[in-house]
């Protein structure tokens, strides 16, 4: 039977936001989780207390920001509008029915000029983080990272590049990587701090074309030098540096390999002489990689298959990480910050319940 509905009547009704939100709703079970007045002491130093017009209130102003990352809202525009007919998104931020929505401009401003150089999004992100900790929900012990190329909205004209040092986070045993970062000075450097890396196994074959490979020349410790295995010296020649490496180069005379008679098993046809290159930092390579194919080495490994690579793509996919709309390294900080604060609260959410 069909049915056609007429058009409704306006009719008074008498409801509040708090029942129109479900109780197992998201926004509700994050706001019994955390208690998000924690911003006020952030940000009390960016306000007077006692004169000038009133403004946005920063739980609101960050809350504000926080619903387009956890639902995907690509622009403050869009969230505005969106905040507008959405009966949970305006119980989150304390907003009544009837109440008006912060205008999108005024909510920009905020974030650009009064919070300009103030890292409020790096104090709420290392607070939500902390308070995941207190929760029990990260120990630190094991690290799981990876990087990704982002877009800038920038001319190529204005690239440069800076050295930054980061001091590490203490209590870390160890770190799990892919193989972009399986170079030695990275093993150098994070067993220093006695900091184990993960990296998957190098399977890859050796690029040396020639039969005799390095393990047919003897290492003498004394000398400090290689013997083929015709009895000629290899002596170290030169150190040879780059980005990410330090090798030491140990070279035979030209005229002790041109009438060798295992020549053609040492050198290809463009080789005068041959040469052994050694990574000084090989120790610590090798000692990273002996624990690789162990049940421990695969279980770190498809951990950060899962919380790294699954998370990129869903931050690239979901918040503007694959070409970023704002200018500026501190606009492009803070909306890297802002994706991972609200991939951090969805987590404290599902592991709490």
């Amino acid at each position: 039977m069909l049915t056609q509905r007429e058009s409704m009547q306006l009719k008074l009704h008498s409801i509040t936001i708090e029942e129109l939100v479900p109780e197992e709703h998201f926004l509700r079970k994050l706001e019994k989780t955390i208690n998000f007045s924690f911003i006020y002491d952030e940000v009390r130093e960016l306000y007077c207390l006692d004169n000038g017009r009133p403004g946005i209130d920063p739980v609101m102003l960050i809350k504000y920001l926080l619903v387009g990352y956890l639902y995907g809202i690509e622009s403050e525009r869009r969230i505005e509008q969106e905040i507008q007919v959405n009966m949970a998104y305006r119980w989150f931020l304390g907003l009544d029915i009837g109440e008006r929505v912060p205008d999108h401009s005024t909510i920009s401003q905020n974030r650009r000029r009064r919070f300009h150089g103030e890292r409020v999004f790096r104090r709420v992100f290392e607070r939500v983080l902390w308070i995941c900790m207190e929760k029990g929900l990260v120990d630190g012990k094991l690290i799981l990272t990876d990087s990704t190329h982002v877009k800038a909205n920038a001319s190529r004209k204005s690239e440069h590049k800076v050295l930054v040092e980061k001091q590490l986070g203490l209590g870390i045993e160890a770190v799990g990587v892919d193989s972009a970062y399986n170079i030695s000075l990275v093993h150098q450097e994070l067993m220093e701090k006695n900091i184990r890396v993960v990296t998957p196994a190098n399977d890859e074959a050796p690029t040396y074309k020639a039969e005799l490979e390095k393990k047919a020349f003897t290492y003498d410790n004394k000398r400090d030098c290689f013997l083929c295995p015709m009895g000629k010296d290899l002596p170290l020649r030169r150190l040879q540096r780059s980005e990410n490496n330090v090798t030491q180069e140990y070279r035979a005379e030209r005229k002790d390999c041109r009438d060798c008679p295992i020549r053609s098993k040492c050198l290809t046809a463009s080789q005068p002489c041959r040469r052994i290159q050694v990574n000084i930092f090989e120790d610590a390579v090798k000692k990273n990689h002996e624990g690789d194919g162990t049940p421990e080495h695969k279980a770190v490994l498809d951990l950060r298959q899962i919380w790294c690579e699954g998370s990129f793509a869903a931050q690239k996919a979901r918040h503007n990480l694959r070409r970023l709309f704002r200018r500026g390294l501190e606009a492009a900080e803070d909306h890297c910050l802002l994706s991972a604060t609200a991939l951090n609260l969805k987590r404290m959410v599902k592991c709490l319940g």
